[in-house]
């Protein structure tokens, strides 16, 4: 007869394990894993010993970090669950699915002051997740697009790489006239191990005023 396992995600967090929120997973709140972090589980067997349990996961890596203690990392999935399995020794004692989901987008941030975009002085734009349990979570621009509409009507074109401001779009943005429209858009994220890029939606429009970025205490 099989024996009741007791199966719990202890956190959700990064390798940092910087820890906000407890998960308890069991038979009736089922089983969440996201996407590009590790996952913390704790696992434990009714009358088995540690050293005689044996995880096997079909999908990701599975690390033990500690007695009854593994983290479970899915860098990307085409798939919406994946299967853990628990034996003593050589037996199968208990299966059990999992349900990945991704970590939302995160939201991008430039600088403002006075609710206007500041291009002269700025560094580039950074990237924050709100609302979420999860903290910790590595997100990196890889590239996004900068458009430059002069006054007259002419048209720049700058692809920058990574979040902050390269050389060509520092230079345009230090020739900027006041009227001069300037369309931050086409954002490339990665997000923890994931490679698989994501585009974003997010499109920054600003029409310059003179105004230069000052530090403020």
């Amino acid at each position: 007869m099989k024996k009741r396992i007791a199966l719990f995600s202890l956190f959700i967090s990064l390798s940092v394990l910087l820890i906000k929120a407890q998960v308890v997973v069991s038979n009736d709140l089922f089983r969440n894993l996201y996407i590009g972090i590790e996952n913390p589980i704790s696992i434990m067997a009714d009358n088995v010993p540690d050293y005689q349990m044996r995880i096997q996961v079909n999908q990701g890596s599975l690390k033990k970090i500690g007695p009854n203690k593994y983290t479970w990392t899915i860098c990307s999935s085409e798939k919406n669950h994946v299967l853990l399995k628990v034996y003593k020794n050589q037996t199968l004692i208990e299966s059990i699915w999992f349900r990945l989901i991704p970590l939302p987008d995160p939201q991008l941030l430039i600088t403002t002051q006075d609710n206007e975009i500041i291009f002269k002085g700025a560094l580039g734009v950074r990237t924050e997740l709100e609302n979420f349990s999860v903290e910790g979570i590595m997100y990196e621009i890889q590239k996004f697009n900068i458009t430059i509409i002069n006054i007259k009507g002419d048209t720049l074109a700058i692809e920058n790489h990574g979040g902050g401001y390269e050389k060509p779009a520092l230079d345009a943005f230090n020739s900027l006239k006041i009227g001069d429209t300037v369309i931050l858009s086409d954002f490339i994220v990665t997000v923890g191990c994931d490679m698989n890029k994501r585009k974003l939606k997010t499109v920054f429009t600003q029409v310059y005023s003179g105004k230069e970025y000052q530090f403020r205490y």
